[in-house]
């Protein structure tokens, strides 16, 4: 996360929480709340040191930061859209606002109230927090300690106590894991190009379908949603199919729906490669119960055409998912990021220049510089049902898009009133705006039909 802040795209998690506007949490009440947090966290008032070498940290701030440095206040001007298109657009707003702070100088979270005028009745909670901070189980968990009664349940976390991700888990490659991809990343360019056509592997969607770098595209966030009831009937029918994880079928939808959009007039199956972000935080292994990053991604590798069944093949995903040797091979490809050469830099050095990239922010950007800047088609991460903080009426979290991240990031989230999706994505590169909004349709669309049907459809005859 810090090669893309270092790189000019400061990767940032935000959460928007919709309440009336006489129910919004005071600004006395989060000013109180701000104050206890980085009493009880101190890593909420630290900062990221020696950012441009290959040797970065964390330093502890003298002091907590001054509420007012967390805390602003805004006002948002309503749209004639739904209640969900005008929380996107604050989401998309605040977000921008806050990738544009200079984190050497400034938190690395912040906290708004953001009202609208006196006809507009609708109020919003957001929770901005530096991904380099804190993962997406840490922001939604920041975000309900903001708005809870009390905070009681919060055990403090001394400074510097919390173990790191790759001191508890094991991230080298294994030999077996390593093999393909050393042969798809060093052997396969060096033979002649007519012998590296017939040999090498079809790149996943989109492969080179890429009309401009996303290191020059501007940023895309637009959301879905499902309702309760629909929500419901999935349940119903996952168990019907054997299906263990809901999970697996809003997945296998959105995989669906990317045939459905771009890939239905192909003949032959096409690739496509969709991780699912899991939280590996772990206190009984002295992990952070509320900061810091603990996240691995399984990759589901796999060919999808119109002809297959839609259940079978969401029972598949959610049984790789739930596979022992899934979270091994997804902590391995973490290890890999060990491969990339990163030569040492020296901060003291009379010739160090903090501009010139490391050995990592080189590797990435020539990768979303080149003919083909995906090497996944989409990820999504889901955080799971979590019930709406006293008064709120709605909910969704989204993420800064990335020139480094796959096509789309799916952000899922499920509470009282159904799921809320947001999809965030560097416009122009391989999607449009618009072919976007088609995408999330048909993803609703797909749902829907699955939660009335009692068949066993095709994805063909869900996504057209």
């Amino acid at each position: 996360m810090l090669v893309r802040q270092n790189a000019g795209r400061p990767q940032g998690l935000i959460h928007v929480v919709t309440y009336p506007e006489d129910a919004l949490p005071s600004r006395e009440f989060l000013e109180e709340r701000v104050m206890a947090l980085q009493e009880r966290l101190p890593m909420l008032y630290s900062r990221v040191i020696n950012r441009h070498t290959n040797r970065p940290g964390y330093a502890l701030n003298d002091a907590p930061w001054p509420a007012n440095d967390i805390l602003t206040e805004g006002f948002y001007s309503s749209g004639p859209g739904s209640e969900l298109e005008q929380a996107t657009s604050v989401l998309r707003d605040q977000l921008a606002r806050f990738e544009a702070r200079d984190f050497d100088k400034e938190p690395m979270w912040s906290v708004s109230r953001i009202v609208g005028g006196p006809m507009d009745d609708s109020a919003y909670l957001v929770v901005c927090v530096a991904y380099v901070m804190a993962d997406t189980r840490a922001a939604e968990r920041l975000t309900k300690a903001l708005t809870a009664p009390n905070i009681d349940y919060i055990a403090p976390e001394p400074w510097n106590t919390a173990t790191r991700f790759d001191d508890t888990f094991s991230l080298r490659p294994s030999a077996r894991f390593i093999a393909p991809i050393f042969y798809r990343e060093i052997v396969l360019p060096r033979l002649p190009k007519s012998v590296q056509a017939k040999l090498r592997k079809e790149d996943p969607w989109p492969g080179t379908n890429v009309d401009r770098s996303p290191l020059v595209c501007g940023s895309g966030i637009l959301a879905a949603s499902v309702p309760p009831t629909t929500v419901a009937r999935l349940r119903e029918q996952a168990k019907r199919h054997h299906v263990a994880s809901l999970h697996a079928v809003y997945k296998m939808a959105f995989t669906s729906a990317i045939w459905g959009v771009f890939l239905s007039d192909e003949v032959e199956p096409k690739r496509i490669i969709a991780a699912t972000a899991r939280d590996d935080r772990r206190t009984e292994l002295g992990h952070s119960a509320m900061l810091h990053n603990y996240v691995q991604s399984p990759e589901y590798d796999t060919k999808v055409s119109g002809g297959q069944s839609f259940w079978a093949s969401a029972r598949q995903l959610s049984d790789y998912l739930r596979a022992g040797t899934t979270a091994a091979e997804a902590r391995m490809t973490l290890g890999l990021l060990t491969q990339i050469p990163d030569p040492d830099v020296d901060a003291a050095s009379a010739d160090f220049d903090p501009a010139a990239p490391t050995g990592w922010e080189r590797f990435f950007i020539q990768r979303a510089a080149s003919a083909t800047p995906f090497r996944n088609s989409y990820a999504i991460t889901n955080t799971g049902y979590t019930e709406l903080p006293a008064g709120a009426t709605d909910q969704l979290w989204g993420q800064s898009p990335s020139p480094f991240a796959p096509v789309f990031n799916l952000n899922l989230f499920e509470h009282e009133g159904g799921v809320r999706m947001t999809a965030v994505f560097c416009e122009g590169a391989a999607v449009t705006m618009e072919e976007t909004r088609m995408l999330l349709a048909t993803w609703e669309l797909i749902l829907h039909r699955i939660a009335e049907s009692a068949g066993n459809t095709t994805i063909a005859e869900l996504a057209r």
